[in-house]
């Protein structure tokens, strides 16, 4: 388990506790309490089981300068959300992987598989979901392609094409370019 601490910082109460370090940078936190944001200054990337965990009941933001591979993560609880974002790379989950929180991603693309999301996706660029539920919106600027995923909010396409094959949308799709569904 590795945990972010919205507590006091010291010695035996690091920044993010847990070995080895799923930053391949420095964390650093910033904010104050209720809307603490942790940053890795490189990329993120856990392994089969991982657990990320907020020390007490909060909700927070973790930001990644590079990019965030999570692979069969837990990714918070539902009284203290993690929301993932990354400044420019890539947002990628594989394997079986339960996010309590949002995914954005500023520019880069997000690409989920097996993943279930408590929030909202938004992507800067191409956003592609296969075997997903996500219970608030999907939002992105390049293309999205959903595939045996469950949106319970809407499917919001700025400005590239939407792709549906399977899966179901509780709510309204828009699209800046086409809309190609399949069953």
């Amino acid at each position: 388990t590795y945990t972010f601490n919205v507590g006091t910082i010291n010695g035996p109460n690091p920044v993010v506790s847990g070995s080895p370090s799923i930053c391949s940078g420095t964390w650093t936190r910033s904010g104050s309490a209720g809307a603490y944001v942790f940053t890795c200054s490189g990329n993120i990337s856990t392994v089969s089981g991982d657990v990320l965990a907020v020390s007490n009941n909060a909700s927070i933001t973790v930001v990644s300068s590079g990019s965030v591979d999570l692979r069969s993560t837990t990714v918070g609880s539902s009284s203290r959300n993690i929301s993932l974002r990354t400044s420019s790379g890539t947002l990628t989950a594989t394997g079986s992987n339960t996010i309590n929180g949002s995914v954005t991603s500023a520019s880069g693309t997000i690409n989920l598989a097996g993943s279930s999301i408590s929030g909202t996706v938004t992507g800067g660029g191409a956003v592609s979901l296969s075997s997903s539920s996500v219970v608030g919106n999907v939002d992105g600027d390049g293309n999205i392609i959903l595939t045996s995923t469950t949106v319970s909010g809407a499917v919001i396409g700025d400005y590239g094409s939407i792709n549906l094959t399977g899966g179901s949308i509780g709510g309204n799709v828009s699209s800046g370019g086409s809309i190609t569904t399949t069953s």
